[in-house]
């Protein structure tokens, strides 16, 4: 029996010593694996930081300016945010620099050389042979998007004179600062003579609906040319609800222009069921001039921001309509103080003559009826040196010194 315990005693020695040498293999291989996974790695990051040099603190910056939590109308235009901030934040050229090297007289004569001309209506020609298949489309209740490189506006120009004349069109420069989807209802209402669609309580969603609804109901069509459908102006989901909605009553038709490279991102599947896009290339390879004059550019000095919108007395006849009787009564008492002084009208010294005329009852809902004064770009805010807030018009006075007297009213300030 002595001999058989000595034998159970080594064995369990052995047994002890194969899983110490298990064990120790295990460490090993792994060990192993990490150091060559980390050689493997490092190596990689050499390769990869030779061939991207200078490209961490771009990275950086724009990480930097995204922090900062600067806001973005739709996601889609986040590509063009980053590139923004990266060329903002370049401190090699000043904005005043590059404006001075920029010759706005040579730029200008080069688009109106004969050259350029001719070469514009090269590329129109060559889609010329593309217009009938556009009307088809459209005929068959599908709305066309133009896609390619290019500026599109003198091409759908072109459509409208030669495919378009005998129906009822409005085009429409989404490019523009001063167009938003508010804007084309309105010009909607203008061009095609609507009675009693004035927006009231309605959304926008629903105005679309009702201005639809009553083209179809006058039995009539309209066809909506829209350069720069992905225009900053219109990215917003809700903007593009509101064109949705109107395209989806057959009694309005759209032929619509992207520019961007991601402008299908606007568009969800309900959107793109609304739409109803047939999409069709147009090369044009033109330098879009327009489009660059109407927008912003720390190149050229533009701020279209400051610029005065133009409003016609049908236009504002319209904007009219849709007020109640104590706004009306805000936008003359505005006007009429901000001529009779020729200088901008501080907030408060409005307020005060409002609330003196019972026109409103606190400074809030005055701030309400102003927002809406400025969407239509009636007048806009500003800073005053001393800080408070001041309002200018953006009206000339001949323009509502005639709006008014149709009205039976006047620009007297007592």
């Amino acid at each position: 029996m002595r001999w058989l315990a000595h034998w159970r005693r080594r064995k369990r020695i052995c047994l002890q010593q194969n899983i110490l040498l298990f064990g120790a293999f295990v460490i090993f291989v792994v060990t192993w694996l990490i150091f060559s996974d980390e050689s493997q790695a490092i190596t990689l990051s050499g390769i990869e930081n030779f061939f991207l040099q200078g490209k961490a603190a771009q990275l950086n910056r724009a990480r930097g300016g995204r922090r900062k939590g600067r806001s973005l109308p739709h996601q889609a235009d986040a590509n063009l945010v980053e590139e923004d901030e990266e060329d903002d934040e370049d401190g090699s050229v000043d904005s005043s620099e590059k404006f001075a090297h920029c010759d706005l007289g040579g730029l200008r004569d080069y688009f109106n050389s004969d050259e350029v001309r001719l070469q514009k209506q090269e590329e129109i020609e060559e889609h010329r042979k593309d217009f009938p298949w556009w009307t088809y489309c459209l005929a068959g209740g599908f709305n066309v998007l133009l896609y390619g490189v290019g500026s599109k506006k003198a091409l759908l120009d072109a459509f409208r004179e030669n495919q378009l004349s005998p129906y009822r069109t409005l085009t429409v420069d989404g490019f523009r600062e001063d167009v938003t989807a508010r804007t084309i209802l309105i010009n909607i209402i203008e061009s095609m003579q609507l009675k009693n669609c004035e927006q009231r309580r309605r959304s926008l969603v629903d105005w679309a609906k009702h201005i639809a609804s009553a083209i179809e109901r006058k039995k009539q069509q309209l066809i909506i040319l829209l350069n720069n459908i992905d225009s900053p102006n219109l990215r917003d989901s809700a903007d593009q609800e509101v064109l949705a909605t109107l395209v989806e009553n057959p009694a309005v038709l759209m032929i619509a222009t992207i520019d961007h490279i991601n402008a299908t991102l606007l568009w969800t599947s309900v959107l793109l069921e609304s739409f109803k896009w047939v999409y069709c290339r147009a090369d044009t390879y033109t330098y879009p001039a327009d489009e660059l004059l109407a927008g912003q550019s720390s190149l050229l000095g533009l701020n279209p921001k400051t610029s005065h919108s133009a409003h016609s007395l049908s236009s504002l006849d319209v904007l009219w309509q849709s007020l109640a009787t104590n706004s009306r009564s805000i936008f003359r008492l505005f006007y009429a103080m901000f001529f009779s002084a020729n200088e901008p009208v501080s907030f408060w010294d409005l307020f005060s003559a409002a609330k003196d005329d019972f026109l409103v009852s606190s400074d809030t809902a005055l701030r309400q009826q102003l927002v809406e004064f400025n969407d239509h770009r009636v007048l806009r805010w500003k800073r005053g040196d001393d800080g408070n807030e001041q309002l200018v018009g953006t009206l000339d006075r001949c323009l509502i010194e005639k709006f008014l007297n149709e009205k039976g009213l006047n620009l007297e300030y007592v």
